[in-house]
């Protein structure tokens, strides 16, 4: 029932919007071939996917899109969070609901803002953080009902992934310490442009996620640094080795 109505959901914003499945899946970033066959019924239409529309289209009201009685387009005046700051602007010790300030690093303004309980992108499931050898993005769309939604969204960004800090990772302290939840945006691949000495996601083959600070070499390859180097000294990562580059767009500390 709820993968039929995902489904239909998904027709109604493509035909309000005159887009058809080439559009739709560049749009949403769902392979056109899966999307093709879910149109058809062949394929399931899980949460993840939904994240993805909800993501693509933030003006469409989530509580349509979860099948309660309102407007398909949300109003003007929603009280979304809107963060468009730099790399590592964050939220700060949020419950998620009422009020909570925004933060950017480079300059440390602080401006008040609203965060709403809604549906966000698939939280990178915690078992494959560290097993590498698979394409995240592409295991989450084949693996719907492993995944989580994170119930934070940013309005007029584009997140993929949630990455949450295992709670023994402290290679980032103080930037980023366990527990705290990292909005990734992945670059197109081929595509990838990291600009120096700054956080990034960089998913390998060989040990999973890594998170730190990233440095382009001559040789095409990466030197990744991270934040608590007298525990954890800089490494290599090689082109060869990286399935995807993540851009960090903000965190989220609860």
């Amino acid at each position: 029932m709820k993968n039929k109505r995902n489904i239909m959901k998904i027709k109604a914003i493509m035909e309000y919007y005159g887009y058809n499945q080439k559009e739709m899946a560049e749009k949403t970033g769902v392979l056109q071939t899966n999307l093709s066959e879910m149109l058809l019924g062949k394929r399931a239409c899980g949460n993840g996917i939904m994240a993805k529309v909800q993501i693509a289209f933030p003006e469409v009201n989530t509580k349509w899109l979860s099948d309660e009685e309102t407007e398909m387009l949300r109003p003007t005046n929603s009280g979304d969070i809107a963060i468009t700051g730099n790399n590592n602007s964050h939220i700060g010790h949020s419950n998620i609901t009422g009020n909570t300030s925004t933060n950017c690093e480079n300059c440390n303004c602080e401006a008040s803002t609203e965060v709403q309980e809604l549906q966000g992108a698939p939280v990178i499931p915690t078992a494959l953080c560290r097993e590498g050898g698979c394409d995240i993005l592409e295991y989450i769309e084949e693996n719907p009902e492993e995944v989580e939604i994170s119930p934070i969204r940013a309005k007029g960004v584009t997140i993929d992934l949630w990455y949450r800090i295992r709670a023994t990772d402290n290679s980032n302290v103080p930037t980023y310490l366990p527990g705290d939840n990292i909005a990734l945006a992945s670059y197109p691949k081929g595509e990838e442009r990291p600009r120096p000495g700054r956080f990034y996601v960089v998913d390998t083959y060989s040990n999973g996620f890594e998170l730190g600070i990233l440095f382009p070499t001559d040789s095409g390859d990466f030197r990744m640094q991270k934040k608590n180097r007298e525990e954890f000294p800089d490494f290599t990562i090689e082109r060869d080795d990286i399935i995807r580059i993540y851009r960090v767009i903000m965190m989220v500390r609860i």
